[in-house]
């Protein structure tokens, strides 16, 4: 029993046929980026996050998006030579992280979130920006997924290069 079912729109009439209690319907973008096909928009300081730092990544995406991230707990944050938190600290506080799976050739951002306060300030792409960096000095190609309702979001990514490749749906147990 995973916690959701992603396909495309042609595995709708499979999922719904296997998983009948999966409804909770979402709609994702699938954006891509190639290396050397990023635009460069590092602006703040930023520090690679650790071990000590998965109290203050949790509450960060609980106040980012409380909806998507409430439920995560501390344990739940990966951090290992895959899975790399960079974030801003601004004033002592943790107010914006981005969260990278390595796999392969390939890099997936797992999570990106900025604390309300500072939305629309340019964070999330700074810190994008100087991830994406440091990526690309081993990985040929980055992912991420986005709902398609997200439009700060995917204006972010459109801006920092990346393109929309196909539309996910993802399905959630009711």
């Amino acid at each position: 029993n995973p916690i959701s079912v992603t396909g495309f729109e042609n595995h709708r009439g499979m999922i719904s046929k296997y998983f009948p209690t999966y409804k909770a319907e979402k709609e994702l973008y699938r954006m891509g980026l190639r290396k050397g096909e990023q635009k460069d928009f590092e602006k703040y300081d930023f520090q690679s996050l650790g071990e000590s730092h998965r109290k203050e990544i949790t509450s960060l995406m609980r106040i980012a998006d409380p909806i998507f991230w409430g439920s995560n707990e501390p344990e739940d944050i990966l951090i290992d030579e895959n899975n790399i938190w960079y974030g801003i600290v601004k004033k002592k506080d943790l107010i914006c992280i981005v969260g990278l799976w390595k796999y392969e050739s390939i890099g997936y951002i797992a999570v990106v979130g900025t604390h309300p306060d500072y939305w629309n300030q340019g964070y999330a792409s700074s810190l994008i920006s100087s991830a994406l960096k440091d990526l690309f000095q081993e990985k040929e190609q980055c992912f991420i997924m986005v709902r398609v309702e997200n439009d700060p979001a995917v204006h972010t990514y459109k801006k920092l290069g990346f393109s929309i490749r196909n539309t996910h749906y993802s399905y959630e147990r009711s």
